[in-house]
């Protein structure tokens, strides 16, 4: 099923719905639709109802207005909003263990305190300030593959210095405290695994593959 959703200020999104039981939003990077993920779509479909969505501005979602950081702010929080309610009860997002759902989510919401908040103002509040999902991100903050394969200061940087339109000074934050991530999850109570029985867990990092700049939280 294909449909059009109006939003709150009357932008109409497209969105694609198939397959059935329980649901799956798809939510695809800035300059993409929702034909970005064709190949997940063809294997979520057989066990989820999965709904996939052009974001405004984006493949057939309404065009005929001026997109800006606002709109594009509210639209994040209202997953935020339905990401921290679900996570409430789902250790994961589709349940007791990690699917590839929760790796596209981390590469965003690990972003979000660093740059999103203060770089594209999308600052109604941090992640930081998010119990449930917060704490989802610490515990896959601590996970093997994870915490230990992410560099802040490269993504700072590459964000501070490349956007030369959104910053024109290039001047890259210290900030902020990320420390949080190291603190306990307290996810334990939910139940599940972050891998199911036989994952074959990640070995040690190759020493080129280590991370060159690790903050002092990540020793």
């Amino acid at each position: 099923m294909e449909k059009f959703i109006e939003m709150r200020d009357g932008a109409k999104i497209f969105v694609k719905i198939i397959g059935s039981g329980e649901p799956i939003l798809l939510l695809h990077g800035n300059g993409n639709n929702f034909t970005f993920f064709e190949k997940q779509i063809i294997v979520f479909q057989k066990d989820f109802k999965v709904i996939a969505m052009d974001t405004r501005g984006h493949g057939k979602s309404d065009k005929n207005y001026d997109l800006n950081l606002e709109d594009l702010s509210r639209d994040v929080f209202e997953v935020l909003d339905w990401l921290e309610e679900r996570l409430a009860h789902r250790r994961f997002i589709m349940g007791e263990h990690i699917t590839e759902t929760d790796i596209r989510t981390y590469t965003t919401l690990i972003r979000f305190d660093a740059v999103y908040h203060g770089h594209f103002k999308t600052n109604r509040n941090k992640i930081s300030e998010m119990p449930n999902v917060y704490g989802y991100l610490r515990e896959l903050f601590q996970l093997p593959g994870f915490g230990d394969t992410t560099d802040f200061t490269e993504i700072k940087q590459h964000y501070y210095i490349v956007h030369r339109e959104i910053n024109p000074t290039q001047i890259v934050p210290a900030g902020p405290d990320l420390s949080g991530l190291a603190q306990p999850h307290g996810r334990d109570h939910l139940p599940g695994a972050p891998f199911a029985e036989g994952t074959t867990l990640p070995g040690p990092l190759p020493e080129a593959e280590q991370l060159k700049n690790p903050a002092d939280f990540q020793r």
